[in-house]
């Protein structure tokens, strides 16, 4: 068992002790290697980062961290907090997003409705914006042009991608950490593109694991992964991704 006072002591680039779901883990060795930096680590080194750490990597610590690295338990009754800001009061009912008319809406209500730390990463766009900037003015440079008296009721919007037949001509691209906007995370963007028969890219950083998101798959959804080329090449090479159950397919 191992004291609060003497895991904040352990708050430092040479010495950098966590508290995970009540275990204490030296997680030193893991600074130079963690795909985040290792400032996002140093900035809980010595505290209890179970509610940092829970809706970004649940279900990865045999993943990431040694067995070895764990040193016990915490002894003290109420592990060592980490001090947050107090969130700003966010719009508690949301309306029926049938309402919205467009992605503008759409944002202006993710700005109300997510906290303030999940809207200032999914808003960041890597900082600069200069890709999102270009990504905006392609998408408003598409102009529709109705076509008058032409039967729309029956409308075929399935297509192929890689041989793969899909539902709409349209995916969902990878996006890290959605359980920060939402506990369903990925599974329930999964649960989503298979009502419609489109296809999810997961993101190498999802906040879960490939297994759980696809584990309520259909049998012909289909899934693809976004693959990084990370300082651990071994890490690229045989990623977690390639456990796609037999009920699902990956392009």
């Amino acid at each position: 068992m191992i004291s609060i006072e003497e895991v904040s002591k352990h708050n430092t680039a040479k010495s950098c002790w966590v508290i995970l779901y009540g275990k204490v883990y030296d997680v030193t060795h893991f600074l130079d290697t963690h795909p985040g930096g290792s400032n996002a680590i140093l900035a809980l080194a010595g505290k209890d980062a179970t509610d940092e750490y829970d809706p970004i990597h649940p279900g990865l610590l045999e993943k990431y961290l040694a067995p070895e690295w764990c040193l016990g338990e915490v002894s003290d009754g109420h592990p060592l907090s980490v001090k947050k800001k107090e969130e700003p009061k966010r719009q508690q009912a949301t309306p029926d997003v049938s309402s919205l008319l467009n992605l503008d809406e759409f944002e202006a209500l993710a700005k109300q409705t997510l906290s303030s730390k999940a809207w200032a990463y999914y808003s960041s766009a890597t900082d600069d914006c200069i890709t999102k900037a270009h990504n905006n003015l392609a998408y408003r440079s598409i102009l529709l042009r109705p076509r008058i008296f032409i039967d729309c009721s029956e409308c075929d919007l399935s297509t192929t991608v890689l041989g793969h037949k899909l539902g709409l001509p349209i995916y969902v691209s990878p996006a890290a950490k959605a359980r920060l906007a939402h506990p369903a995370g990925e599974a329930g963007i999964a649960a989503a593109c298979a009502s419609l028969g489109a296809m999810q890219i997961i993101s190498h950083n999802a906040s879960m694991t490939t297994q759980s998101i696809v584990a309520g798959a259909k049998p012909d959804q289909i899934f693809g992964w976004q693959l990084y080329c990370l300082k651990d090449v071994q890490q690229s090479a045989s990623p977690r991704s390639t456990a796609f159950p037999e009920s699902s397919s990956s392009a």
